[in-house]
């Protein structure tokens, strides 16, 4: 409707508004006036769609189902046992699934050997049919040197059961977001194929309560940050630059700081004036506090669910900041900002001296 708008401009806007009271009495219509006969946008999309329907939102299920057609687990690693995923049945429908975690099989060294002498023996005989082949194939080719490889797509079990986990009501809930979902995970193993057994394996890193400044050293593995922001930036693309921009200067200044902490940071509050804010964004609108809570809602919610399922999402805030420009780069908005993340320091916004603004004040 924007493009329709910006591309007929002379047309939709020409003439303008009536009053509808000229030339009679206080409120009637005119059926004559102009106004009643200009076009619109939406006028002009139902000239070439005559049906619309607006598609709902996936529910669970349909998440779940849409997720097992287009990711596998490892043919040697036995299934999730988190929702549909585990049904032996849904792993069929995956054409691929059984051959990307094998490879194809191939001749061994004594078989491959003895066709290769029997056929130069055959040909050395005079056999008729052996001759033919060899001059309709030309010459025979050692068997091919088989490559392992592993489908960036077929993924280990816990790996998946998170994966389940990241779906409506409040994160990705579309089919076009479960398929850039999928496929941006699968970029991201196949990129970082040297560092997947460090990013699956688990690490260790110190977690410090600001309150009695006691530290903890607590487990976690990396990926489980990884799904997260992730789905975070499919869901809500407009919010990633501020998102990775605040985590990158936040991991920087408080590597001992926590995941809920940070999480709790990014809460929009209202000043005095009723502007929006928080500090990854100083300045919001409604429409964007809304969706910073949504966000919040969804990160919550997945912490739970993970921790209900024994996949403890990375509590230490160190965890998540190394992820910033990986996963960054998968997105059109967050990647223009992650190239330059190193010569970027956050922006002291304090009020000006005696000026009596408080910029927490709500």
């Amino acid at each position: 409707m924007r493009a329709i708008s910006a591309h007929y401009r002379d047309l939709l806007d020409q003439g303008e508004h009536s009053s509808g009271t000229e030339g009679g009495e206080e409120g009637s219509v005119d059926p004559d006036d102009e106004e009643l006969w200009r076009s619109t946008p939406a006028q002009y999309l139902e000239k070439i769609f005559q049906v619309v329907l607006t598609l709902p939102q996936l529910d669970t299920s349909g998440y779940q189902r849409m997720l097992h057609t287009l990711v596998g687990v490892r043919g040697d690693l036995p299934a999730p046992t988190l929702g549909p995923l585990s049904s032996p049945s849904h792993e069929a429908d995956r054409p691929d699934a059984e051959s990307s975690a094998h490879p194809l099989p191939t001749l061994g060294e004594d078989e491959g050997e003895e066709r290769r002498t029997g056929s130069a023996d055959a040909v050395r005989a005079g056999d008729d049919d052996a001759v033919s082949e060899a001059d309709e194939f030309g010459v025979e080719l050692p068997a091919a040197r088989v490559v392992e490889r592993v489908d960036p797509l077929t993924l280990e079990p816990d790996e998946i059961a998170l994966l389940n986990l990241l779906g409506p009501p409040l994160l990705v809930a579309t089919p076009r977001a479960v398929k850039r979902l999928v496929n941006s995970y699968g970029l991201l193993t196949a990129i970082r194929r040297d560092h997947r057994e460090a990013d699956l394996d688990e690490q260790r890193a110190v977690v410090v309560d600001p309150d009695t400044n006691a530290s903890r050293d607590v487990p976690y593995r990396p990926y489980r940050a990884t799904m997260v922001l992730l789905a975070a930036l499919v869901a809500y693309p407009s919010l990633g630059p501020a998102l990775f921009l605040h985590l990158h200067h936040m991991t920087a200044a408080h590597p001992g700081d926590s995941w809920a902490r940070f999480r709790a940071s990014l809460t929009p509050r209202q000043r005095k004036g009723g502007q929006w804010w928080s500090v990854a964004d100083p300045n919001m609108t409604p429409v964007q506090a809304q969706q910073w809570q949504a966000l919040l809602d969804g990160l919550d919610a997945v912490e739970r669910s993970a921790a209900e399922h024994s996949l403890q999402l990375p509590e230490p805030l160190s965890a998540w900041g190394p992820w910033v420009v990986p996963v960054g780069r998968l997105s059109f908005p967050t990647g223009r900002i992650v190239s330059s993340l190193e010569r970027q320091r956050p922006l002291d916004n304090r009020p000006e001296p005696g000026s009596g603004e408080d910029p927490e004040a709500s």
